[in-house]
């Protein structure tokens, strides 16, 4: 686990006593600092709003269904191809 490999022992761990979401929400805060310009962090936030979760971001709720998958404008001269919608973006 990156707490193991990263500080020395008893200096950063999770109380045993920790619930399933601090155990979670220490799990992605560590994920986010070890993969840091990685740019990886808005694929996940992806997968937990897959998942219907409410995600804040900035104290503001995560919402944007234009970067789901948004496919080149080029793709619309397709016949019957719909396009994902844009905007929704906080």
């Amino acid at each position: 686990m990156i707490l193991n490999r990263a500080f020395e022992p008893g200096t950063n761990e999770i109380p045993s006593g920790a619930t399933a979401e601090e155990i979670i929400a220490e799990a992605r805060r560590q994920y986010r600092i070890e993969m840091v310009g990685e740019g990886k962090y808005t694929e996940q936030l992806r997968r937990y709003g897959v998942m219907g979760e409410n995600i804040i971001i900035r104290n503001a709720p995560y919402d944007c269904p234009g970067m789901a998958i948004q496919f080149p404008n080029a793709e619309s001269t397709v016949i019957g191809f719909e396009l994902n919608p844009e905007g929704g973006c906080n």
